[in-house]
């Protein structure tokens, strides 16, 4: 929870302290990344399940080596696209309005090394060390913040601001690995295993990838199509939305296990369901209500004068990003009921609201409104299939006689 909390001060930081062109293709840079290493999310998944394995089985000294193989493994797909992304700067650099090749030498670093993060946080959560865990997760953004903040503050602009993710990723690595010293005990005999637990936890990638992904793309997409004052109004709404999807993401990652575990028990937890779902009511309709009531304070707080202000932009896009917010909470307990199969009906939807973003949308109001209608869409064929998996799987099974 710390560490969402400083992820979003390090974008707080970086619209008040670069100029309002400069943040918008910091914020394009950092959201086009997490789209890229999502997945990762899967593969950290994948070996925890490994390390559970080798942990249960007495072979916990051996957790050093298969955190260095499954990050050598893992970290190749990405190895090879930063290559394809190191090649192409010139026109990575055109697209998200940088000179220069230190922004792109940051950005490869930062897609290699994230594997390789994954990897041993992965290791360190299958092993039940969530102390260390935790630490390892606080120094990546605590690192990136603090050097991003020094950088641009020295002069560094858009160069300072992006050095700070492979620094925070080295720093948070090399915590990991030192955690993990004297655990080297040679090979773990886990080869076949990693790579089956991998296929398993990927299914649910692409329907968490179209939720987590489209609250990411469309400020890739308008720091390519909006200029000016259009480009200031929708930079400033985009970090307020965070705002929301930030604190439902925090009590998504919360409630998940539980959520898993009640499906697999098929015991009806009734004080779950009423508080997760009560919690997440609040915080969507909250940031909603906060939108539509102090749209100028938000905006005043979050960037200040010098973006320019639209008013209806803002609050249309903070109604949007609580409705997405919702729908990922949402696509949470589907996954946890072990219904990947969502993803063919959320899917399209995702690719629709791209597509619109990329050959209809000419405005920021017409962004934000791509949104809420999506979002929105989302939520309402969620909620049916929520209700019908709660039905189906834990309410019929909990009220039959034993």
């Amino acid at each position: 929870m710390a560490a969402n909390v400083l992820a979003f001060l390090y974008q707080f930081a970086m619209a008040r302290l670069l100029e309002p062109r400069q943040f918008a293709a910091v914020l394009a840079i950092i959201s086009a990344m997490a789209i890229v290493v999502f997945p990762a999310n899967a593969f950290q998944a994948a070996v925890a399940i490994g390390s559970v394995r080798m942990t249960v089985d007495g072979r916990s000294d051996h957790l050093g080596a298969f955190a260095v193989r499954a990050a050598i493994g893992g970290g190749a797909p990405l190895a090879a696209l930063a290559a394809v992304t190191f090649i192409f700067r010139e026109d990575v650099g055109q697209l998200f309005g940088f000179d220069g090749t230190a922004v792109v030498l940051w950005m490869c670093a930062s897609l290699v090394m994230s594997m390789w993060l994954a990897a041993h946080r992965g290791v360190l959560q299958g092993s039940g060390a969530f102390t260390a865990l935790g630490l390892v997760i606080l120094a990546e953004v605590s690192i990136r913040l603090l050097f991003s903040i020094t950088l641009v503050i020295s002069g560094f602009g858009v160069d300072g601001a992006t050095a700070g993710f492979p620094l925070g990723i080295g720093g948070a690595l090399a915590l990991g690995v030192w955690m993990l010293r004297q655990r080297f005990g040679g090979g773990s005999g886990l080869r076949g295993n990693l790579w089956t637990a991998l296929a398993h936890e990927s299914r649910a990638v692409p329907a968490m990838l179209a939720v987590f992904g489209v609250q990411a793309i469309d400020i890739v997409i308008a720091n390519t199509r909006l200029q000016g004052s259009e480009l200031q109004a929708f930079s400033a709404a985009t970090l307020a939305g965070r705002i929301v999807f930030y604190a439902g993401f925090v009590v998504t990652l919360l409630i998940l296990p539980r959520y898993r575990n009640m499906f697999i028990t098929r015991r009806l937890e009734k004080a779950l369901v009423a508080g997760s779902f009560g919690t997440m009511t609040l915080i969507c309709t909250g940031g909603f209500a906060a939108g539509l009531a102090l749209p100028e304070l938000i905006h005043a707080v979050l960037v200040g004068p010098s973006y320019f202000m639209d008013t209806q932009l803002m609050q249309t896009y903070i109604l949007g990003s609580s409705l997405l917010t919702y729908a990922l909470f949402l696509i949470s307990i589907v996954l946890a009921a072990g219904w990947t199969r969502i993803a063919m009906v959320i899917g399209p939807i995702a690719l629709i609201q791209t597509a619109l973003y990329v050959f209809a949308a000419t405005t920021g109001r017409q962004f934000a409104h791509v949104l809420a209608v999506s979002a929105g869409t989302m939520v309402l064929i969620l909620i049916i299939t929520v209700v019908a998996l709660l039905r189906t799987r834990v309410w019929r099974v909990h009220q039959r006689p034993p």
